[in-house]
């Protein structure tokens, strides 16, 4: 079945109009700088092939210090333009290199469509550039950055060199040129840079697919949407036949069939006959959770060309991701475990799931209006006291006590007084869990900003 071309946006995101040794005197509009290290990568880029660069964003000065230094030394200061974008900013601009962050329906996106300008990404650069002899791409909800360090890993000590990036963090632009035609590619894609992938833009020839969830509503409009985000990465047009990993129960499974080119589909090894050893010989890998990951990595690095005994060092040996199920200690028999990545409630439940005994759960954040009914079910048969704040928590508590009125759940206003107040609750056996279910940014600038501020009230236990 033949579908029609999908567009999210009004914007029509293009390819680069030439190579990456041709881009000496062409005016590049580097459209949101962020506080990451991504922007700033891609703006030493360009400025090494000769570019003309110019960058705007809308936070102020204050926001960017530390990513404004990375480049005053190449940029000079009227072409750094800060506290917000102006349609002057697009005079005899060439390309618009816009982030990923900036949403759809950004009024300035509107004038970069009027301009004339040519709107690319920096995914959509490296994905026309880079060789796809040996690359793959990671998508879904939950588990993306997990599966691309693990299948990292695996490929690493299989000995063959590999990069990972995109949505993982940095920039890959400026490692094409010092990797071999061995090198494996691990590229994270989120739903915001799936679906400004243009018809222009060959997709990567191995895309593995994580579990699928309602997520990031407040950006894409509803769950199709963001469903069709996703599956914009399978979409034409291809360089190479495509290989696609998911396990069996996968909702994109279905979708395939239905698409213009269907990709060759790969069932991801079995995670409960395949990868017990690993998983038991490893407690970042354990759990339901855990074994899919470990399943859909040592999948996706065996099409890489991993070896059986590669894939068994590294899943021995990883250690995991910080701010995700991350324990921090255990003090006087309480456990404290970091997990401000799960800003969804299906990464939350998974969480959950993963512990034994009484659970006292800090949860809450930005809220994005996705259905919390499974979430409350989920816990309503649990020993599990609920510390909830920030912009999320009336809704949420709402939600709990509906489905669970027998636990304890109370409304705090910031994680501070949760976690004092769950700490003065806490008894030898029990989980302090930071899992909030939501995005960090009614508070925090990032999920990583909310993690180390529970790591440091927990090691502020300690002193």
């Amino acid at each position: 079945m033949n579908q029609p071309i999908i567009r999210f946006e009004q914007l029509d995101f293009l390819g680069p109009d030439r190579g990456p040794d041709q881009l000496e005197g062409l005016k590049v509009l580097v459209l949101g700088l962020g506080t990451h290290g991504g922007g700033t990568d891609l703006v030493h880029f360009l400025h090494s092939k000769g570019a003309i660069v110019t960058v705007s964003d809308h936070a102020p000065r204050s926001t960017l210090n530390a990513s404004i230094e990375l480049i005053d030394s190449i940029i000079p200061e009227e072409n750094i333009h800060l506290g917000g974008h102006q349609a002057d900013h697009l005079r005899g601009i060439d390309w618009a290199v816009i982030n990923p962050a900036i949403p759809p329906a950004a009024p300035f996106l509107q004038h970069v469509y009027e301009s004339g300008v040519r709107p690319v990404t920096e995914l959509g650069l490296f994905l026309a550039w880079a060789p796809h002899q040996h690359l793959a791409a990671v998508t879904g909800t939950n588990g993306k950055s997990t599966v691309c360090a693990l299948a990292h890993d695996m490929i690493s000590a299989s000995g063959l060199p590999v990069r990972v990036g995109g949505n993982f963090g940095g920039s890959l632009l400026s490692q094409l040129e010092s990797c071999s035609t061995e090198t494996r590619w691990i590229v994270e894609i989120s739903s915001f840079q799936a679906s400004r992938l243009g018809t222009e833009i060959p997709r990567p020839p191995v895309v593995a697919l994580t579990p699928f969830a309602p997520d990031h509503l407040d950006w894409h409009g509803d769950e199709e949407t963001y469903f069709q985000a996703k599956l914009n990465l399978l979409r034409p047009p291809h360089r190479q036949s495509q290989s696609v990993i998911a396990a069996p129960d996968s909702p994109f499974v279905a979708a395939i069939s239905e698409l213009e080119t269907t990709p060759n589909l790969i069932s991801m090894i079995d995670p409960e006959l395949q990868t017990n050893d690993y998983a038991s010989a490893n407690p970042n890998l354990d759990g339901v959770t855990g074994r899919s990951n470990l399943a859909l990595a040592m999948t996706l690095a065996k099409k890489l060309g991993a070896t059986k005994e590669g894939c068994q060092t590294a899943a021995k040996s990883f250690s995991g991701l910080p701010h995700r199920f991350e324990v921090v200690t255990r003090k006087n028999g309480v456990t404290f475990i970091n997990d401000s990545k799960a800003t969804t409630p299906d990464a939350t439940i998974s969480a959950l799931d993963r512990i034994e005994g009484r659970v006292i759960w800090l949860c809450g954040g930005k809220d994005k209006g996705i259905d919390l009914d499974p979430l409350a079910s989920s816990i309503s048969k649990r020993n599990i006291h609920i510390f909830a704040y920030g912009d999320s928590a009336d809704r949420l508590l709402g939600a709990i006590k509906s489905r669970a009125p027998h636990n304890l759940a109370r409304r705090c206003d910031h994680l501070d007084e949760a976690f004092e107040s769950a700490v003065d609750l806490c008894q030898p056996g029990d989980t302090i869990l930071l899992s909030p279910a939501f995005p960090s940014y009614d508070q925090y600038t990032s999920f990583e900003e909310r993690g180390e501020h529970f790591r440091n009230l927990v090691i502020g236990l300690e002193e």
